[in-house]
């Protein structure tokens, strides 16, 4: 309401300034004018009247640019200098027998004093008075040359045509701001974030965003949009085609520090003659959260939370790929935890579960910082070692034996267990995954037939 008003109170003060200017201007034209076509002329009267309303209207052509007051006050202005320009020339014209070009410029600032009244109950207040005051006047008037019926006719017809403006025009502005209120009542209760950019700066969002980013439009407006935005996601903005309307998925840092997921559809537009961004965002996070977890569940095994057998499919086929590309060695544990099944019997399952958590912790050890730890499924794992030779998965395979000889101590009991492990390398014993997998198997069950609690290489 208050952008509306002060909007509204700029329009008024720009249409007083030129009003006052053109004023300025043709106040002395006419003047002349009227000296060499009106012979009763009053030369001294007519222009000293003339540098008054001069002097009037360039005083208050300055003054709206260094007087805050006429600035607040300049629709109140405009109606002064209508009546005021109204009544003098009207008064002109009476003087004059209403000659006839003392009334074509009467019905002239008539017209125009018509369209820039803004209110019907002040343009009909205006065309009463002028109405009243003409017909009066014409009837003062003792000039047989003096069509009066004409005059009337002139000034209703040049009414009509103003007042028929004016109503159209506020017909439309009526029509514009019911429009505007129904879109903003729209935008402000939607679920779905609206925002306007322009000028490097948001200058509106609706009530959703600033609820959804915790922030508030002043403090939006006080920062570069891309501090909004996660470090990590500013580069997929460089991606978006000149023409392209659609938001990618973005991550945005909300003002606790906390992570939305959000996409959203842009337009580019003009706004108060600049051009501007209008765009509307979607809070997708729940929907990305759902995603995560569903990806989660299905590529992650849900008690130790290291990636499953189809994780691990898909990791060793896009791994194998990429270094047939670039050949580089590769290598492959399967680990079997020994005597496993007869802990999980004496125990039960619910300890056999700690235990497995347990170790895949201490698998987790002792891999690098590139490799990555799978279980298979029971209690059986596969890691998957990158860019390693046999030297090295001897070091690893023996790290895993010596972190399994220390007991696990669990919920008061303690129990001891040891891995067997087969080993095979890429690509000397397998160039496919599924090679791989059945070769490093066989390289196992090789370590539990030669005693358990050791590694042995497919051969």
């Amino acid at each position: 309401m208050e952008d509306s008003k002060e909007d509204e109170n700029m329009k008024d003060c720009k249409l007083l300034r030129t009003t006052c200017f053109l004023a300025f201007i043709f106040t002395p034209v006419i003047t002349i004018a009227w000296k060499y076509s009106y012979k009763p002329f009053d030369n001294v009267y007519g222009l000293i009247s003339a540098i008054i309303a001069s002097t009037i209207f360039i005083s208050l052509f300055i003054s709206t640019y260094f007087s805050k007051f006429i600035r607040a006050k300049a629709t109140i202005v405009l109606y002064i200098l209508c009546f005021s320009a109204s009544i003098s020339l009207l008064n002109e014209a009476y003087k004059s027998n209403f000659s006839n070009s003392q009334t074509l410029l009467l019905i002239f600032i008539v017209f125009v004093s018509l369209i820039m009244l803004r209110k019907t109950s002040h343009l009909i207040i205006y065309l009463g008075v002028m109405l009243t005051s003409t017909i009066i006047l014409l009837n003062l008037v003792h000039n047989p040359e003096v069509s009066k019926i004409d005059i009337i006719t002139f000034f209703l017809m040049y009414s009509i045509i103003g007042y028929t403006h004016l109503k159209f025009k506020f017909d439309a502005q009526k029509e514009l701001k019911e429009t505007e209120a129904l879109y903003r009542s729209l935008v402000e209760s939607t679920l779905v974030g609206s925002f306007l950019y322009q000028k490097n700066m948001l200058i509106y969002v609706n009530p959703y965003i600033e609820k959804l980013f915790g922030y508030t439009l002043t403090e939006l407006s006080q920062f570069d949009y891309t501090k909004l935005i996660h470090p990590d996601d500013l580069p997929l903005l460089k991606t978006v085609k000149p023409g392209e309307s659609d938001i990618p998925l973005l991550r945005i840092l909300k003002k606790d520090g906390s992570i939305l997921y959000l996409e959203g559809h842009f337009t580019h537009v003009t706004y108060n003659g600049s051009p501007a961004i209008i765009g509307n965002i979607l809070d997708i996070t729940h929907l990305k959260n759902a995603e995560d977890k569903i990806k989660r569940m299905a590529y992650y095994d849900e008690l130790t939370q290291l990636p499953n057998r189809y994780m691990l499919n898909d990791y060793l086929n896009e791994t194998l790929v990429h270094i047939n590309k670039e050949p580089e060695p590769l290598g492959i544990l399967f680990i079997d935890l020994d005597n496993f099944k007869a802990i999980n019997d004496t125990f039960g399952h619910k300890f056999g579960d700690l235990v497995l958590k347990e170790a895949s912790k201490r698998l987790n050890v002792c891999i690098r910082k590139d490799d990555i730890v799978c279980r298979f499924g029971g209690d059986e794992f596969i890691i998957v070692l990158k860019k390693i030779d046999r030297e090295e998965c001897v070091s690893i395979a023996e790290r895993i034996i010596c972190e399994f000889c220390n007991e696990f101590v669990l919920n008061g009991n303690t129990v001891f267990m040891s891995p067997s492990i087969g080993i095979c390398l890429y690509p000397q014993d397998g160039k496919n995954t599924e090679d791989l997998l059945m070769h490093a198997d066989a390289a196992m069950y090789s370590a539990k037939e030669n005693g358990r609690n050791n590694y042995h290489f497919f051969s």
